[in-house]
């Protein structure tokens, strides 16, 4: 049996059928060893209304495409998946005009065979997802075929309810594409701490992490599970673009997000940005100075932006945050000046609350502090600066922390990621 591990909660697996005259007795048990397999025990398979199958009795979404002689099955611990496994056969020629759009054909560039089953795969693939949405037929789904010959491709229906479709395998035999939804990324955030998830964040510095690392880092938040990277600094990086191409080469997963600290840290090549107002501050530069300068810069690129209120509290040291930002940084004990600050960032429109006690604090924001500011706003908490142990992240995610974000410690210490991230849940 093949696995996909498309991320730490989405899995594919394919593999034949077994061996038998009967052709849908042999997908009947193909279905039922893959899943014991992939469980590890017996589980009972059953469908709904429109055919869909589920899982009877577990939270897992499941789905399922078998073609000829192969089978797939994708598992999904959070979210709606759609995959579809497709034999590479002549009579997918025929059906072209069936299933795509003369549009569509008309900008495919290459119709050959194999691309016009990647696309006939996607469709069924969306099509498990949105059901009714699509159309009777799924003729409402339009795919992206600018990148149809790439790994990923957009799917859409109508202009909105956006998909992605990753090609898991493409050959001369059969194609395998799993298609899930396209979340922008503050959405996929409130989407994590909506279904319960403890979100961990990897924040990168590109002047202090060599390209040559990336890799092994690489390895180590793929296998650790992280939600997102976060890459900036307190002062500017002229290696920015190339930093952020190389780390979306390794990472293509998880999304990277540009946490900048002056105007030279933007590139359009991340997933997002965080459009900071250090609100803790009196500098009017940090307020809205530096944001009005980058507005003409980012109403011309293609990147969510994500307003975010942050908010510098004490962490036992003086910060590289207040040295570059000329603001002082609130003393935790101050707990009543740090809520309201917190609250009128929220009534300000801000998405995010950022609570940071800077980078190599002695102290993390302490749990209590977090506790009072997560019951006084409803946007997405994060928190960061001066965690160095698996305890100090539990704790911050105990008291409401919705995200928590390490960078210090995983410079000096990147073994730790997997640690952290196979701990968070526990």
């Amino acid at each position: 049996m093949r696995h996909y591990r498309i991320t730490d909660s989405i899995h594919v697996y394919f593999d034949c059928l077994v061996e038998g005259d009967d052709k849908r007795k042999r997908e009947e048990l193909s279905k039922q060893k893959m899943l014991r397999e992939i469980f590890g025990e017996d589980v009972r398979l059953a469908y709904g209304e429109n055919g869909s199958p589920y899982l009877f009795d577990r939270q897992e979404y499941i789905s399922i495409s078998h073609s000829k002689d192969y089978l797939c099955i994708a598992v999904s611990k959070f979210e709606p998946v759609g995959v579809d496994v497709e034999q590479v056969q002549q009579r997918i020629d025929k059906l072209k005009s069936k299933f795509m759009t003369n549009d569509e054909l008309q900008q495919l560039t290459h119709p050959s065979l194999q691309n016009l089953t990647v696309c006939w795969s996607a469709k069924e693939a969306v099509y498990k997802i949105a059901g009714n949405m699509a159309g009777a037929y799924g003729e409402r789904i339009t795919l992206c075929m600018d990148d149809i010959e790439e790994s990923r491709f957009a799917a859409m229906i109508g202009i909105q309810n956006q998909y992605l479709a990753r090609v898991l395998e493409r050959n001369d035999e059969y194609v395998i594409v799993l298609a899930t939804r396209n979340r922008t990324v503050y959405e996929s955030i409130n989407y994590k701490r909506f279904a319960g998830r403890k979100i961990l964040t990897v924040l990168l510095d590109p002047e202090k992490i060599p390209l040559t690392d990336l890799p092994s880092l690489a390895i180590k938040m793929n296998e650790g599970g992280i939600d997102f990277v976060f890459v900036g600094g307190s002062s500017g990086s002229a290696l920015l673009d190339t930093f952020v191409d190389e780390l979306k080469r390794y990472v293509p997963e998880i999304p990277v997000v540009l946490f900048p600290g002056n105007l030279t840290q933007i590139t359009h090549k991340a997933d997002a940005l965080l459009f900071l107002s250090v609100i803790s501050g009196r500098n009017p530069e940090m307020l809205i100075g530096r944001q009005v300068a980058a507005a003409k810069i980012l109403d011309e690129e293609q990147i969510d932006i994500i307003p975010m209120g942050y908010i510098l509290v004490d962490g036992g040291r003086k910060s590289a945050v207040e040295r570059a930002s000329g603001t002082m940084a609130i003393p935790q004990t101050n707990v009543e000046e740090i809520v309201s600050t917190a609250v009128a960032g929220k009534l300000l429109g801000m998405q995010l609350i950022y609570l940071e006690a800077g980078s190599g604090a002695l102290s993390p924001v302490s749990p209590l502090l977090v506790q009072q500011v997560k019951s006084r706003i409803n946007v997405p908490l994060i928190v960061g600066g001066g965690i160095c142990s698996v305890e100090q992240m539990h704790s911050a995610f105990a008291a409401g922390a919705d995200m928590v974000v390490v960078g210090n410690h995983f410079e000096q210490h990147p073994e730790d990621i997997v640690l952290f991230g196979k701990a968070r849940e526990n």
